[in-house]
């Protein structure tokens, strides 16, 4: 069986994807749903076994703490001359948060119960939010040939 062969996404291609799971309003590319959810959490490491079930058991454990939805009709930009979407998302801490070290995008806005796990991405630095902080996402989801620099 051959395996890694070169291939080309093609631009409808690409865009299909992306609509798929955002609502960027163009024709015939399929249905988003409402909302993705956005967390933070405190995994040793990423891998790709991961799940929704394990991250969730990384979360801040304080009752300020929750994922934040994201609409996928409202809050995502297409910016199709870069082949992305963009969407910011802001944590504010009502209290002291446990240490953080990834975040991650999400089907589901608690626990895993029949959600699935998107993405995550490691933080370039850790980091503990104490009452009032304020820490901005920016999330940026595209597709690009690995030879673009």
């Amino acid at each position: 069986m051959e395996k890694n062969l070169s291939n080309i996404l093609h631009y409808d291609g690409e865009l299909y994807l992306l609509s798929a799971a955002f609502a960027t309003h163009l024709d015939g590319f399929g249905t988003a749903p409402t909302n993705l959810y956005v967390g933070m959490d405190n995994r040793k490491i990423i891998e790709i076994e991961d799940t929704l079930a394990k991250v969730a058991t990384q979360e801040p454990k304080v009752s300020s703490y929750k994922r934040q939805a994201l609409s996928t009709s409202k809050d995502f930009t297409l910016i199709p001359d870069e082949r992305r979407l963009r969407a910011e998302v802001r944590f504010e801490a009502g209290h002291d948060m446990d240490l953080v070290s990834k975040y991650f995008i999400a089907t589901t806005a608690s626990g895993s119960r029949g959600g699935k796990l998107l993405v995550s991405v490691a933080m370039k630095h850790e980091r503990t939010l104490f009452t009032n902080d304020v820490l901005t996402l920016e999330i940026t989801i595209g597709l690009k040939d690995d030879r673009d620099n």
